[in-house]
């Protein structure tokens, strides 16, 4: 009682030339460059996500720029943008500080560039989950950070008070203004070196 079903082959073709692009007006040139500018754009991706970046930074930053010189923005948005546009990843806790991947000389050379305060730009971070370089910085004092993930660069800089500051996941680098003593209940993880 084997029971044999049989399938129209001409029914299934059928069906599937409906669903599929019909290329058989189309000269084989005009078909490479339609590919051809597909792949272009495709190549052009991250040029394009960048310059777009760039602008929308640009247009939704200058009021944020304002609002950082004269200290009014309280909710600390402004500064989300500026470190998101320098690419640390920032991320903001409960009670309205910051949190960000690392903080170096590109970013400090970034946030002049922009024509911002840095101190006003740093004064929310509260932690660097990583390296936190503040050699050339215009810092005088780390206010709410307290908490750097790696090492904390402080040989050439302007730093003077630390602030917050309670634990440093690696080696601290001092400055000339800045003892061994300062750092006495500050757990460091590593060597406090002059």
């Amino acid at each position: 009682m084997n029971t044999v079903h049989n399938y129209s082959r001409n029914n299934y073709y059928t069906s599937c030339k409906t669903s599929a692009v019909n290329f058989s007006g189309v000269k084989k040139g005009a078909l490479q460059k339609i590919v051809s500018s597909t792949l272009k754009n495709v190549d052009n991706i991250p040029e394009q996500i960048n310059k777009s970046r760039a602008d929308y930074f640009k247009k939704y930053s200058f009021t944020d720029k304002l609002l950082i010189r004269l200290g009014l923005k309280r909710d600390c948005s402004a500064q989300m943008a500026v470190f998101d546009f320098l690419g640390v990843k920032p991320y903001l806790s409960r009670d309205g500080y910051i949190a960000i991947t690392s903080y170096g000389e590109l970013e400090q050379i970034k946030i002049a560039k922009m024509g911002l305060d840095e101190a006003k730009v740093f004064e929310p971070v509260f932690r660097i989950r990583d390296n936190a370089d503040f050699n050339n910085s215009s810092l005088k004092e780390l206010k709410n950070l307290s908490h750097v993930g790696n090492n904390l660069y402080l040989k050439y800089s302007k730093i003077d008070k630390l602030g917050k500051l309670n634990f440093v996941g690696r080696h601290v680098y001092l400055n000339d203004k800045l003892a061994e003593k300062d750092f006495k209940y500050i757990f460091v993880n590593g060597c406090v070196l002059e």
